[in-house]
């Protein structure tokens, strides 16, 4: 009985690693995806102050003053935010492909790091984004 118990365990624990390995691997591809496909709107809106349509709710579209300044000001949050979910990506890969096996429990403490980059990085994007809402989009209560 003992055998048998120890062998589900085995599979058990097999089988966790496996999903957990998975799930790694697919956040990683987003992190990849959305990092690049940010990187690169923010850097189209640097470039040619285009203020794409999911940057402003539809209601507000057409109460936007200036869309090109609005683009602006609010794009090189959005580079950051790109360049640090890229970065994320790039460390996961390193992290699961063993190269930070090395270091040992410092893995953990970059992983923090990257994942408070990625937070702080988020936060900056929220407060740019009210901040150019309150300069740029006219509302009837002023």
């Amino acid at each position: 009985m003992p055998i048998a118990l120890a062998a589900s365990s085995a599979a058990a624990e097999k089988s966790t690693a496996v999903s957990s390995l998975v799930f790694m691997i697919i956040f990683i591809i987003v992190a990849l995806a959305v990092g690049t496909w940010v990187l690169v709107n923010g850097i189209r809106m640097r470039k040619n102050g285009n203020l794409p349509d999911f940057m402003v709710a539809e209601e507000e579209r057409n109460k936007v003053k200036d869309r090109a300044g609005f683009a602006r000001d609010i794009a090189p949050s959005i580079i950051i935010m790109g360049i640090v979910l890229i970065a994320l990506g790039i460390e996961l890969i390193l992290n699961v492909t063993g190269v930070f096996s090395a270091i040992g429990t410092k893995a953990r403490f970059i992983d923090g790091v990257y994942v408070g980059l990625f937070l702080i990085s988020f936060l900056f994007f929220t407060s740019r984004m009210g901040k150019c809402r309150e300069k740029y989009i006219v509302t009837g209560l002023k």
